[in-house]
């Protein structure tokens, strides 16, 4: 999904992927989401925070059972979403 908002100053980019593994598991969908949402600050730079959410059954990660922070053993682990963000300044430049 693409959009562009305010006279073309705010942008919106979202990004769905979906994977499966065919030869394990082909019933379980990795899933991969990214949005991109930027404002445009002077002709060529702009403000983005760019987010990303990563569901993977075959990637295990450490949890924490019991919700007090405190990650468990080393042993304990199991798949889980992940969630990153990021707030950056880009830079565009046509030649």
């Amino acid at each position: 999904y693409n959009n562009k908002f305010l006279q073309d100053k705010l942008i919106w980019n979202s990004t769905l992927n979906l994977f499966s593994n065919y030869l394990k598991g082909p019933q379980n969908i990795d899933v991969l989401w990214t949005n991109d949402i930027g404002i445009i600050i002077f002709k060529n730079i702009s403000l983005n925070l760019v987010t990303e959410l990563f569901v993977d059954d075959d990637v295990d990660v450490q949890i924490d059972r019991n919700d007090n922070g405190i990650f468990g053993e080393v042993g304990e682990l199991a798949p889980s979403v992940s969630f990153t963000e990021a707030i950056v300044i880009k830079y565009s430049f046509v030649f």
